[in-house]
């Protein structure tokens, strides 16, 4: 399949993490795992035992988590020998050596399942806020991150979101102000707008804070910046367009792909179906007669599949519960707030059911990417 290079973020482009904010992190963690009480080291490992190993990548991608690695060794016990092969931020190929350890086998295998731990969870968010990154590269658009991180890594997670190439967004409730639908929807039952809710948002706060809203609509982006709104959140708001422009032969184009999708998922084809499935969204953005979100989507739809080939969990099946079928029945009928609830529960189930820390086999990616290998062979090749 086509690769992208991705290169090494330089160490001094992301804030590093402070020592003790590691070591808070890393004592949690190994106080949950029981590792001062090994029961199968302890019954096996004689306590002078000496022992050495090396970490290596299962697979490409960016590394971060080193310095959590680092402290968990140090932590279970000062007498390892820690010595890193590379920093956070390098991107490495599969089978790259990141770090050694040598010294007391009990302490290496004590802090072992913990020091992957964070070295695979938070190099596989750096990882994928590169590719994120890399999708928009070519734009002056930034890629943030959200308050939707695992409980108590929130630090770490957007750490790794930084190592990545990415920008950290607001980091809790109280850094900044982002007025949602449901606050929007609070100030409407009491008789207000959506202009309303910007001025109230700044008059509570000063300056300093950031004030955002989401939109949408183009309408309602036009009146969050004239309430003087400094950031906007475009969510989902191509559906609205999509309930507006979509005709009939649009309608019949989307249940086409929706069958084609279904018959996929009937018939165990998982690399199929998380093609077609993303063929949905792309054509979603031109049924919305959206030319620029539609060629963001396209880039995002190809990181999106990927995502999901490695990282769904298993035995899900996409859409089984006829989420596409829904939202083409709504889009169709003009029911634009119908359309944006249905396609917000369908984005959410389809986050909640990434699982993040286990990659699954990557064998069926030439399969799902089946259609841009083929235009690649296809392409006329040019001399340099």
């Amino acid at each position: 399949m086509p690769h992208r290079e991705r290169h090494a973020v330089a160490s001094s482009d992301f804030a590093a993490l402070d020592r003790v904010t590691i070591r808070q992190l890393v004592q949690l963690a190994l106080e949950e795992d029981g590792a001062n009480q090994d029961l199968t080291t302890n019954a096996t490992v004689a306590s002078d035992q000496l022992g050495r190993g090396v970490i290596t990548a299962k697979e490409s991608g960016i590394v971060c988590g080193l310095n959590f690695a680092q402290e968990v060794y140090f932590v279970v016990e000062p007498r390892v020998q820690w010595m890193a092969a590379c920093m956070d931020g390098t991107a490495v190929a599969e089978g790259a050596t990141l770090a050694h350890v040598a010294g007391p086998l009990h302490a290496i295998l004590r802090g072992e399942r913990i020091a992957l731990n964070f070295l695979q969870h938070l190099s596989g968010v750096a990882t994928m806020t590169a590719a994120a990154v890399d999708s928009v590269a070519h734009t002056r658009a930034r890629i943030l991150d959200t308050r939707k991180t695992t409980p108590g890594l929130r630090v770490a997670e957007r750490y790794a979101v930084r190592v990545g190439g990415g920008v950290n967004h607001r980091f809790n409730l109280s850094s900044a102000i982002l007025v949602k639908d449901n606050h929007i929807a609070a100030v409407r039952a009491r008789g207000g707008s959506l202009a309303d809710a910007v001025q109230a948002a700044l008059a509570s706060v000063g300056p300093g804070t950031a004030v955002e809203i989401e939109v949408m609509t183009l309408a309602e982006l036009e009146e969050a910046i004239e309430a003087g709104a400094r950031a906007v959140l475009l969510e989902i708001g191509i559906i609205g367009d999509a309930c507006e422009f979509c005709t009939g032969e649009d309608t019949q184009s989307l249940m086409e792909i929706v069958a084609r999708e279904n018959a996929a998922i009937n018939s165990g084809d998982r690399s199929g179906a998380i093609r077609l499935a993303g063929e949905f969204h792309v054509r979603l953005a031109q049924v919305a007669r959206n030319r620029p979100i539609q060629d963001l989507l396209r880039q995002l739809v190809a990181q999106s599949s990927l995502a999901l080939a490695l990282y769904e969990a298993p035995g899900h099946l996409l859409c089984v519960d006829d989420d596409h079928i829904n939202i083409v029945n709504a889009v169709s009928a003009g029911a634009a707030e119908k359309s944006r609830d249905l396609m917000a529960h369908h984005l959410d189930k389809a986050e909640a059911e990434m699982k993040l820390d286990t990659p699954n086999s990557p064998d069926d990616l030439k399969a799902v990417f089946a259609d841009v290998i083929e235009a690649r062979q296809t392409e006329p090749r040019q001399g340099a």
